[in-house]
């Protein structure tokens, strides 16, 4: 079996990482602060796991890298590795790891985790047309998870493939994001003042979303009158990134490739609690 080794800043996705590994009983490795902060956030699910993991005091053939964070604690640290992932939601020239794992519109479940989109802060404000307009690939965080730890159980998948990508196959625009957000807000305010209005408890129609391919291609148009529009402003919609070789990978280990199960209203509500 494949030895692993997690570095990064041991809160966010990388701590939600850990949990989830542990839960299934995969062994890895981490540092001494990685450890303890998983220790004290659920002590009791790492003493009676299986295979608990333990703090890195050898050679491993994977080592995951979570942000900038990460890479600072891998460059001082004496061990050996065989392969590198590193993952974070930025772009980043792939030329120093095996592997590189970009997650883009992340809903996390801690708002202020490093990898969630930075978009995320527009929902406070008064976004402008074009932000209310732009496109995204929005994915929660248990989705996230859920593909980065059925790579983690097999990682040699991955070695075939120098970048993957982590998104939504769904696109949104900010518009339809911020009014969902808008009726959790109302809802939340209505809990806490015990009077529930009519409008904040009824379920609005779903926003125009669509279901792309797993490869690159132009976004597909919601509605006749977004098709009108593009030919009088003929503007072009962005791509979306290219999804195929996560799908290949996971398909090879688990036999579905990438399917989304958290709603993104949950992942939502899931944030927003984080902020209250």
């Amino acid at each position: 079996m494949s030895s692993i080794a997690l570095f990064g800043k041991p809160k966010g996705l990388m701590l939600s990482l850990m949990l989830k590994l542990v839960r299934l009983d995969k062994k890895f490795h981490t540092d001494k602060e990685s450890l303890e902060v998983l220790e004290k956030t659920d002590s009791t699910m790492v003493e009676f796991c299986i295979n608990p993991p333990t703090e890195l005091t050898s050679d491993v053939d994977y080592v995951v890298i979570f942000g900038s964070n990460g890479q600072e604690k891998i460059e001082v640290s004496p061990l050996t590795y065989k392969y590198s992932v590193y993952i974070d939601s930025s772009p980043v020239h792939n030329n120093l790891h095996d592997c590189f794992i970009q997650i883009s519109d992340l809903i996390p479940s801690h708002a202020e985790d490093e990898l969630a989109s930075a978009d995320l802060r527009l929902l406070d404000s008064v976004p402008s047309d074009i932000a209310l307009n732009k496109q995204h690939w929005w994915v929660g965080e248990v989705d996230v998870i859920e593909a980065l730890s059925t790579i983690l159980s097999k990682p040699n998948y991955i070695m075939a493939h120098s970048n993957i990508h982590i998104c939504g196959r769904r696109s949104w625009k900010f518009k339809d994001i911020l009014s969902e957000y808008e009726l959790l807000i109302n809802r939340t305010q209505d809990g806490q003042t015990g009077h529930f209005s009519p409008e904040n408890l009824a379920n609005p129609r779903p926003p125009g979303i669509e279901l792309q391919e797993l490869g690159t291609g132009l976004v597909k148009l919601e509605s006749m009158d977004e098709i009108e529009e593009l030919r009088i402003e003929e503007l072009t919609l962005p791509t979306r990134p290219n999804l195929g070789p996560l799908h290949s990978v996971l398909k090879e280990i688990n036999g579905e490739g990438w399917r989304q199960t958290q709603p993104i209203r949950q992942a939502l509500m899931i944030y927003l609690a984080s902020l209250v």
